[in-house]
């Protein structure tokens, strides 16, 4: 039988993160998994040179860890251009996310359909840009499909899903953590998921008392909008402001 495939990437720099740089470094690569990080040439490999051969110029290719994004909104992918115009007052901006999700088909099969292609394209520009891991805010349960196919493919992004959670008036806690309850169940075939109370100004204090309980409980992660502009903090501190309106 043939003998493990054993390839070396050699870049003008290597960045292993837990030690200083490597110049002409060697990330050695073995049956698809990286095995060794080197400044030496490893005999019995298939060295593979990322920098052109005519580079004249300073700096040249570097191998670095896959990029880490911790906040997306895959649903949104689709949006070409994305949301709102730059400069926008944020509570303008949170208009226009509540008008685009108020203008979803009503149609649950086509919605499936609309968010399954969503996030495809958000997953590919993520792997595109260097982007290996995402931890994802979802505002409503993934396709079943398009959780099989993330949890089952070698090559998609890691991702964790932080399953959304809204609603101010205190009915709502409960049914929120319903809901929060039932996606864990739901998703449990996916990497890792977790608990997203929204914001300050869109969540009841009950609703993200609970959540941080239940996650405590599960050992789950959260994550949550905070101290994103002017506007929020002037509403917690005084009760008023656009957002108040």
């Amino acid at each position: 039988p043939a003998g493990p495939t054993v390839t070396a990437l050699q870049a003008r720099f290597v960045f292993p993160v837990t030690a200083p740089p490597i110049e002409n470094g060697f990330v050695v690569v073995k049956n698809g998994r990286i095995v060794d990080v080197t400044s030496d040439r490893p005999d019995h490999a298939e060295v593979i040179e990322l920098n052109s051969q005519n580079d004249t110029t300073p700096g040249g290719v570097a191998i670095i860890p896959g990029l880490i994004n911790a906040h997306t909104h895959l649903e949104f992918s689709e949006h070409e251009p994305p949301l709102g115009t730059p400069g926008m007052a944020f509570p303008d901006w949170i208009r226009a996310v509540v008008s685009s999700r108020r203008h979803r088909p009503a149609d649950e099969s086509l919605l499936e359909r609309q968010l399954a292609l969503a996030i495809s394209h958000g997953l590919s520009e993520a792997l595109y840009s260097g982007t290996t891991t995402v931890g994802e805010i979802a505002s409503r349960d993934w396709p079943p499909a398009t959780r099989e196919k993330i949890s089952t493919s070698p090559t998609a992004p890691g991702v964790t899903i932080f399953r959304e959670l809204l609603g101010l008036s205190e009915d709502r806690a409960a049914t929120a953590i319903a809901d929060f309850i039932a996606f864990q169940s739901s998703h449990r075939h996916v990497s890792q998921v977790g608990v997203s109370p929204h914001a300050p100004y869109s969540t009841h204090r009950e609703v993200v008392a609970a959540a941080c309980q239940q996650a405590a409980q599960a050992k789950l992660p959260i994550a949550m909008h905070l101290a994103e502009s002017p506007e929020e903090l002037e509403l917690l501190a005084t009760g008023e402001g656009p957002f108040r309106r």
